[in-house]
């Protein structure tokens, strides 16, 4: 894994380091609390105009508090409690954490996070909606949501079925100048993106267009499968422990996740075709860089090694996300 730059004119690179390594070396000594950050107000747009709720240096940690998303609407009701919910809100869905500065980052580099810890809250709710889903209307007429408890690294599902709890972050995002976009929308800057593979010991590489870099962060899950088909995961407030710093000059067309043994493009599109298409661009570009191929063998490569997933593509208007991985390979990084 590439080292951020830790401030303006120093960078180095350790490529083949660990993104769990990173949990080890703290920023802080262990016994100095990492300053907090709340959601009050919560934020619903990626907005470069929101005063930053932090203005950090670069190799930061940080805990960011988040709500669920609802905000905490179901908050009340018991473990097992099947409800009516409403369907999803596109204005006020999704609440954000943000945003927070990096200082010396300048617009077009690279915002580098590391996901430190997740600790989700004790309940989580699911839900399934009838107006957006992949079966439709007739099958499900009303919006249902289940309450689930979430305890010793399990999810309790309905009958008391345990699942393993996975948890990630579902919004993470940075400030877009113009026209920015809801909180439920992913894009160049990140968003929405919906990948169960941004957890604990991974590393997000984000595009941005304003000085600080102004990052979001939000919608998390205790636990979600590839395409969340349902429009949800287990959706619980969370207390996430972040570092972030930035990358001089790295100018990236789309967000980058590092775990410990893939690299992943995270791309979106209305279609299946488009986001393909731009995701297999910007691998063929990396593999070109980073291992000396041409374009047909960095295509051959992603054909034999690589894996193309699904992050959301449970319907609606909002774009499906997908993330091309290929294993990590010495020099291959973002591009």
């Amino acid at each position: 894994m590439s080292d951020p730059e830790q401030a303006a004119g120093n960078s180095g690179t350790d490529r083949e380091r660990s993104p769990r390594d990173s949990q080890d070396r703290p920023n802080a000594p262990s016994n100095q609390k990492p300053p907090e950050v709340t959601p009050e107000p919560p934020a619903y747009r990626y907005e470069a105009s929101r005063k930053p709720l932090a203005v950090v240096d670069p190799g930061t940690t940080l805990l960011v508090k988040t709500l669920d998303a609802r905000s905490g609407g179901f908050a009340s009701l018991p473990a097992g409690r099947i409800f009516h919910v409403p369907d999803p809100d596109s204005v006020n869905a999704n609440p954000l954490t943000g945003p927070v500065a990096v200082r010396g980052s300048l617009a077009g580099d690279a915002l580098i996070v590391d996901v430190l810890r997740i600790e989700p809250s004790d309940l989580g709710w699911v839900a399934a909606f009838s107006a957006s889903n992949p079966l439709g209307r007739k099958q499900i007429t009303r919006s249902l949501g289940r309450i689930c408890s979430v305890r010793d690294g399990t999810v309790w599902f309905a009958g008391g079925v345990p699942l393993p709890m996975s948890p990630m972050i579902g919004c993470m995002g940075t400030a877009v100048v113009n026209a920015p976009p809801r909180s439920n929308v992913p894009g160049r800057h990140g968003g929405n993106m919906d990948h169960p593979t941004v957890g604990v010991g991974s590393r997000v590489y984000l595009p941005t267009e304003a000085d600080g870099g102004l990052l979001y962060v939000g919608d998390v899950h205790a636990l979600q499968g590839d395409g969340e088909l349902s429009g949800t995961g287990i959706e619980v407030a969370a207390d996430v422990t972040l570092r972030v710093a930035f990358q001089r000059g790295l100018a990236l067309r789309w967000p980058w996740i590092e775990t410990v043994d893939r690299l992943a493009v995270a791309t979106s599109a209305h279609n299946f075709v488009d986001a393909r298409g731009e995701a297999v661009d910007a691998m063929v570009t990396a593999l070109m860089s980073g291992m000396h191929l041409s374009v047909a063998g960095a295509l051959q490569f992603i054909s034999v090694a690589g894996s193309l997933r699904i992050g959301q593509a449970f319907g609606g208007d909002l774009e499906m996300t997908l993330r091309l991985e290929v294993p990590r390979w010495p020099g291959l990084h973002p591009a």
